[in-house]
């Protein structure tokens, strides 16, 4: 029979991380035959700079270069700064790519807007609304419900879509960014504004219709993708009891060790990163979080042989199957005395509300 330990220290996952550290500017090194080299790095931060005349293709390499040097976290709570009197620009908003390589953006976003009907949106929280047209998310976003307005800005001006619903002829446009505050107000409030841009278009020329933009609304960044580029088909979706066991695990007939509470407490905070893209992962109507409990067996050899989920607010099963894939590839010391342990702990899963970025950072 198991031994059944049950932690009372509730976790609490946000969906947030520490950034990496910074690589020293210069590296000095000295070789066997007494040789001194240096290594110049890259100062930190310069990854993010952009130039005066810097346009949405170059809004767009930058937060490839960030992702590909580790360095997309950011925690200014905007996307852009800068710009002023024709001052140099910065990518300040925190980047997370869902697909890699990202593709340049459309020279011209117009022809792809004929229609009227709704986009799709693919994030690292997986994908959203409907359509031929779809953008990749650049930067974090909250898991908020609702719909988004999606920005394209073109030389007309800006042009609406969302991703629940097609639009109707006024709001359609193209608006002048002295209208679009109006116009997103007349539309029904969304759960945040999507922005993108022909890939020409100066940064300088973008900034007045992210200036129109409510305060009260999180933005993001997006690159519109081919439409020759084909995504995979979206997973088949689980069962809604997929993981839960209202009665705990059965019983074991292996025998009984013993673990610390600190060695648990060491594993589960080590899983921590793996749990934070859980909650990502929700549909809105889950996007809220809540609290799992959840029971494991700990292993004679420190693994978890098994795990499930006794109670889930959430309610999301693929939020379920994240959070137990997270905790079953857990290892921990091997318990001593020799033989397996039973565990609950409840977990609280909450969206992090430092992801909300606004578009400028002025």
């Amino acid at each position: 029979m198991a031994r059944l330990l049950l932690l009372t220290v509730s976790v609490s996952v946000a969906c947030g991380g520490t950034p990496p550290p910074v690589a020293t500017p210069v590296e000095v090194a000295r070789e066997n035959d007494g040789t001194v080299v240096e290594t110049v790095h890259e100062p930190p931060g310069l990854a993010r700079a952009l130039g005066p005349l810097a346009t949405v293709q170059d809004l767009v390499r930058a937060a490839q270069r960030l992702d590909e040097r580790g360095a997309g976290e950011s925690d200014a709570g905007c996307l852009l700064r800068g710009g002023a009197a024709g001052g140099a620009w910065r990518l300040e908003g925190s980047v997370a790519l869902p697909i890699r390589p990202l593709p340049a953006p459309p020279d011209a976003l117009t022809p792809r807007l004929t229609g009227r009907g709704p986009v799709q949106l693919l994030g690292v929280w997986g994908r959203r609304g409907s359509g031929t047209l779809t953008l990749a998310v650049l930067t974090a976003t909250t898991p908020r419900r609702g719909s988004d307005v999606v920005l394209f800005v073109t030389g007309e001006g800006a042009h609406l879509r969302r991703t629940d619903r097609e639009v109707t002829r006024e709001e359609a446009g193209p608006h002048a960014a002295a209208a679009l505050a109006a116009r997103l107000a007349a539309m029904e409030t969304p759960a945040r504004v999507i922005v993108t841009g022909d890939a020409a278009l100066p940064l300088a020329s973008l900034r007045p219709f992210l200036v129109a933009l409510p305060a009260s609304l999180e933005a993001a960044f997006a690159v519109a993708l081919p439409s020759n580029v084909q995504l995979p088909a979206a997973a088949a979706p689980l069962a809604s009891d997929a993981g839960l066991c209202l009665d705990g695990l059965p019983p074991s007939t292996e025998r009984e060790g013993e673990l610390p509470v600190r060695v648990l407490l060491e594993a589960i905070d080590a899983a921590r990163p793996a749990l934070r893209e859980c909650l990502s992962l929700a549909p809105p109507e889950a996007a809220a979080g809540g609290r799992l409990e959840v029971s494991f067996r700990v292993a004679a050899d420190g693994g978890v042989a098994d795990a499930c989920a006794r109670a889930d607010a959430i309610g999301d099963p693929g939020v379920r199957a994240c959070v137990l894939q997270a905790i079953g590839a857990m290892q921990l010391s091997p318990p001593s005395p020799a033989g397996v342990v039973d565990v609950v702990v409840p977990l609280l899963l909450v969206p992090d509300p430092s992801l909300a970025q606004r578009p400028l950072c002025e």
